[in-house]
């Protein structure tokens, strides 16, 4: 009789708050299919995400059967590979995101189809490849859909968050002149960064700059709404915290997101500017380009020291401390 092996993982069993996360000593380790990677993960990451959905904020349009584990950010050592996967190899450092639908990355063993996963950026060591996926992901295709160009202007609102800090870096890379907005505590770093900064709660930025080639907003509702006042005719709206994936602005699709936000949308049409919202597509080759970007140090991603790296036991902290506002980076979670 063949025994199972059993793993820990994070998992909750009804939404809620962080007091819902329960670590799980007894979950069967999973087994890859023919074009899966199991991984023994080192290191995952929080996310907004994650906690939107341990509330129960999308259930309506994901829909996961309890229990579930969270996460998505990961890195670790491959294990072994299935019968058709051949993009890594066993004992190979790797990097990547779980798939949206499936288990997460809070557990001590995954199963994670290999066009999820790709070789971990080479100068990064020990958790810190976790940090970089989806938020690295998110800020490089957002960036792509702006069309930008050296020499050109932008804005980046939540320029010192995870997804802002890294466009903020990509575009300057690029050459793109770039202003950002952040909390007063944050415009020192966003300086460090290569942005004119703007304190969001003492400045309106529609008082700072104007006719830019694009805004990327990171932060959404009101803020989304105000940022097409300052976009010179056939400017680009691109937001990651938008309620439509993947949305261009175009007639049929202003009319599907309702009549205020279609009329408003609709009027933005017709003065020439553009909208866009990304959600973070992930694959073997965008991973991989990622993985150069960084070895090239064209991003670096901030991890928060101050809250410090928690263990798989603290992800309830984790999610309590990232849900307050309180991290100044990315919040990992070490599996040792």
């Amino acid at each position: 009789m063949d025994v199972v092996a059993r793993m820990r993982a994070q998992v909750y069993s009804q939404y809620g708050g962080p007091e819902v996360l329960e670590l799980r000593t007894d979950l069967p380790e999973p087994r890859p299919g023919p074009t899966e990677v199991l991984v023994e993960v080192r290191a995952s990451a929080v996310n907004p995400v994650d906690w939107k959905l341990r509330r129960g904020n999308l259930r309506k349009v994901l829909r996961r059967p309890f229990p579930i584990v969270p996460g998505r950010d990961f890195c670790g050592v491959v294990l072994e590979c299935g019968s058709q996967a051949t993009t890594v190899a066993r004992g190979d450092e790797v990097f990547g995101l779980t798939p949206l639908r499936g288990p997460g990355s809070h557990a001590d063993r995954i199963c994670v189809p290999e066009q999820n996963l790709a070789l971990a950026p080479r100068r990064l060591h020990g958790f810190e490849a976790a940090a970089v996926p989806l938020v690295g992901l998110t800020a490089i295709q957002a960036s792509e859909a702006a069309q930008l160009r050296a020499g050109d202007r932008a804005l980046v609102h939540g320029g010192a968050g995870a997804v802002g800090a890294l466009v903020v870096q990509y575009l300057r890379h690029l050459g793109v002149a770039v202003s950002a907005t952040a909390s007063a505590r944050n415009l020192d770093y966003l300086r460090s960064l290569g942005a004119d900064p703007i304190d969001y709660r003492s400045e309106r930025f529609e008082a700072q700059v104007d006719q830019l080639d694009a805004v990327i907003d990171c932060v959404g509702g009101e803020v989304e709404r105000r940022s097409f006042a300052v976009l010179r005719r056939g400017g680009r709206l691109v937001t990651v915290a938008g309620p439509d994936p993947d949305a261009e602005l175009n007639l049929v699709n202003a009319i599907k997101l309702g009549a205020p936000t279609s009329m408003r949308l609709l009027g933005q049409l017709a003065r020439g500017r553009r909208y866009q919202f990304v959600s973070a597509r992930v694959d073997h080759k965008r991973l991989v380009q990622l993985a150069q970007i960084v070895d090239a140090r064209t991003i670096e991603v901030r991890i928060d020291h101050e809250l410090g790296v928690m263990g798989l036991a603290q992800l309830a902290q984790a999610h309590a401390a990232g849900e307050r506002g309180e991290a100044r980076g990315k919040l990992v979670i070490d599996h040792k």
